[in-house]
């Protein structure tokens, strides 16, 4: 269940393409290592898409491997994602980050909640933006695709 509390980042991205592609986004490690963590390199990106399945994204930090651990708590394609997300080498907390999508006339809205465990609440400001960033990269990714799609001949 959310916790509306103040220590919580809530991010919105509006995409031009339909819910069932963004979605997709989210659980395809190919696609995952194209926007995700944009700028840091990504050393390894891991994935068991099912509900309770676990994940693992590993980036190099300034020469350190950063093993950023979660499991799926919730998939419902193409509305709602929802999975714990923490960083185990560096802390038991764990947050709980909530993705949910709605299809418009225009595309989609994506809303996403990362509940921030109550020992890390100073870090709310560089969550959002890190999430912004990664949800820009994520929209000029499936840019991208589209239009390599688009020039192909049918």
């Amino acid at each position: 269940m959310m916790n509306k509390a103040a220590g919580n980042s809530v991010v919105t991205h509006h995409y031009n393409h339909p819910a069932e592609t963004v979605f997709r986004a989210w659980l395809d490690e190919r696609l995952l290592k194209k926007w995700l963590f944009p700028g840091e390199l990504l050393l390894k990106v891991e994935i068991n898409p099912n509900i309770e399945g676990e994940f693992s994204f590993v980036v190099d930090r300034e020469g350190t491997a950063v093993d950023h651990r979660g499991k799926y708590l919730e998939i419902q394609a193409p509305s709602r994602l929802a999975f714990t997300f923490g960083i185990p080498k560096i802390t038991p907390d764990t947050d709980t980050v909530y993705i949910d999508i709605i299809d418009t006339c225009e595309g989609c809205k994506l809303t996403l909640t990362h509940e921030i465990h109550p020992n890390w609440t100073e870090y709310v400001k560089d969550t959002d933006k890190a999430w912004k960033q990664m949800l820009v990269v994520l929209e000029k990714v499936l840019d991208r695709g589209m239009n390599r799609e688009l020039q192909q001949p049918s």
